[in-house]
Parts: structure tokens; C-alpha cells; sequence
């Protein structure tokens, strides 16, 4: 398989286990209002607070991947978002769970931008269409999935280790991302540190050019 199209497929599941992580309390939220006596007021500041935070970091995060690669940016997000998407499991109040979230939406703006700076640097162009597809294709899979995960979860341990157990797919990988991408695209040479071309234009030749040198070599 190249190994483009391995990139590819962990973008997918990045996206994938993103939304799985994302959603998740969306289907524990009625456990969790109950359990932490939260009123539907409450819980609106919980939902805005992740997205409010999404929308402030999502253009410097994009700005960060152009400056220092996508490779480090996306690695940096999914261990951000594992870590607290594990810490929603472990609040106890109103403050803590807005904080929580807030820094959750900020530490995952950013992914999709940079799923897509990956693809332009892996992908030949005839081809990104259908690349960018599939990864897109992950966020519908997995807001579909996220109920048959996280309910058997709840129902078996609660609301809280549910969410806790959810954020270990995504730390694994954090650590793929880190090594899968870390090698150079086989014969388009970029450097993922920068974002910069780093394969030389191919010189031509003219034919008079090549009878000089012939001519000098010959001497």
C-alpha cells in the first residue's frame, strides 16, 4: 500500500475518534445534569463554552500548521483533546466542567485545516477531492457510532468512566500521527517542519548546450 494512502487512513480515524470524543457528552449529558444538578440553562454554558473556544482558536491554529507543519499541530490536538476529554470524566461541578470544555474546544481547532494541509502535501492533486472526502466522511460515521459506543459504556459503569475510557484511542494516535507523518512524500520532497518545497525544478537542456559540453568533455 503507499504510503500515502496510510496517511489517509489514520486522517480518518483522527476525524473518526475526534467526533467519537467530541460527542460523547452530548449522550451523557442527561446523566451527567443529573448528577451534578445542572439546569438546562447550565448546560447551554457547557455547550457554548466548547464552542465559543472552537471558533477564537480555529484560524491561529490553521495559521500555526502553516507555520510549523500540520504533523506537529495535529499531534498536538489529539493528545490535547484525549487528555481532556479524560478530564470530563473527572469533574464535580459547574466551574470546573465550563473550564474543562472551553480549554477542550481550544486545544481541538485546528484539526480540520490541518487534515487538509496534510492531505495537500501527501496527496497529488488529482487525487484530494476523493482524499478530503474520506476524512470528511469520518465526522458522520462517527457522530453515528458515538451512541453505540458510549450508551452500553454508561449503562455498564456510569457516566463517567465512559468518557474516561474514550480518550485512549485518541492518544494512541497522537503517537501515529507523530511517527507515520514524520517521513517525506516518495518523490515530492516537502519539508513538514516549514510547509516548504524542497524538490529542485529539473533543468533543460538545449540542444546547443548539450553539443558544447559534449564537445568539452570530449577535449
Amino acid at each position: 500500500m503507499p504510503h500515502r494512502y496510510r496517511v489517509l487512513i489514520l486522517l480518518f480515524f483522527l476525524v473518526l475518534v475526534m467526533y467519537l470524543d467530541r460527542l460523547c457528552i452530548a449522550v451523557a449529558g442527561p446523566r451527567m445534569q443529573r448528577d451534578l444538578g445542572l439546569g438546562p440553562h447550565d448546560w447551554g454554558w457547557v455547550m457554548g463554552a466548547f464552542t465559543l473556544a472552537y471558533a477564537l482558536f480555529e484560524v491561529p491554529s490553521g495559521v500555526l500548521g502553516d507555520r510549523i507543519g500540520p504533523r506537529k499541530v495535529l499531534t498536538r490536538i489529539v493528545l490535547w483533546w484525549s487528555a481532556f476529554t479524560a478530564a470530563t470524566g473527572a469533574v464535580s461541578s459547574l466551574g470546573v466542567l465550563l473550564t474543562i470544555r472551553f480549554l477542550f474546544g481550544a486545544g481541538e481547532a485546528g484539526a480540520f485545516p490541518n487534515c487538509t494541509a496534510t492531505v495537500s502535501r501527501w496527496i497529488p492533486a488529482r487525487e484530494r477531492a476523493r482524499a478530503t472526502s474520506v476524512f470528511w466522511l469520518a465526522t458522520s460515521l462517527g457522530g453515528a457510532i458515538t451512541p453505540f459506543v458510549v450508551v452500553p459504556l454508561q449503562q455498564a459503569y456510569g457516566w463517567a468512566r465512559s468518557i474516561l475510557s474514550v480518550w485512549q484511542p485518541g492518544g494512541i494516535l497522537g503517537g501515529r500521527m507523530a511517527i507515520l507523518v514524520s517521513r517525506y512524500p516518495g518523490g515530492v520532497g516537502r519539508d513538514f517542519e516549514s510547509g516548504a518545497r524542497t524538490h529542485r525544478p529539473t533543468r533543460t537542456i538545449k540542444p546547443q548546450e548539450s553539443s558544447v559540453e559534449e564537445g568539452a568533455a570530449k577535449s
